[in-house]
Parts: structure tokens; sequence; C-alpha cells
């Protein structure tokens, strides 16, 4: 019985730690990013050929803060879930923004990054 108790708290122990290592978006983060990119939607969604300068803006927007590997987790995390509500996202076009912006933002813009690598 005592080895059950010690047991069944160390697995809450152990799911907590682990749930607090999930890679979260904030609200108020998740906002910014939807302003940042919002110029990018003509682009992302192949209305226009290219990004324009505005759209370019947000794209280093994002990156500035992308300054350590749990910054870079969360704003992945707001990208897959802004991206997951972008009607028509062109994916190809969406891993290629960072380069045509002239930014080395190493968090894929996509539907299905994996973002606790």
């Amino acid at each position: 019985m005592a080895k059950n108790v010690v047991l069944f708290f160390t697995l809450i122990v152990l799911g907590s730690s682990i749930a607090q290592q999930t890679p979260q978006c904030q609200e108020m983060q998740r906002e910014e990013m939807v302003r940042d990119l919002t110029p990018c939607l003509s682009y992302l969604t192949a209305d226009v050929n290219s990004p324009d300068t505005l759209c370019c803006s947000g794209v280093q927007n994002v990156n500035a803060g992308a300054n350590s590997r749990d910054m870079r987790q969360s704003i992945c995390v707001c990208l897959k879930e802004v991206a997951n509500g972008i009607l028509n996202l062109k994916d190809d076009r969406a891993a290629a923004l960072p380069g045509l912006c002239g930014v080395k933002l190493n968090i894929p813009i996509s539907k299905s990054t994996d973002c606790t690598k």
C-alpha cells in the first residue's frame, strides 16, 4: 500500500513537471503575432507574389522575440496556432517567408510543426 502511494505521488510530480515543460502560447503573445503577421496574409494565401516591407517588418519583430529556447518554443506554438487559423495558407510560402524577408528564423511557420524540439 505504501509503495502504491509513493508511486502515485511520484507520477503526479512527474506529470506536472512534464506539463510545465510543454511550450505554450500566451494570449498577448498571440495577439502581437497576429498583428505582426497580418500584412503577410496576401502573400501567404498566394494573392500576391512576394511579401511587402510591412510583412517583412512583422517577420523581423517575431524573430526579435526568439532570443531563448523557451521563447522560440513559445513562438513556435503561437505560429502554429496562427497558421491553423489562416484559410488557404500555402505551406511552401510560409516556409519561404523568413528567407524572403532576409530573416534567419529557425522556427517554421506551419500547421504541423513539432514545437517541442
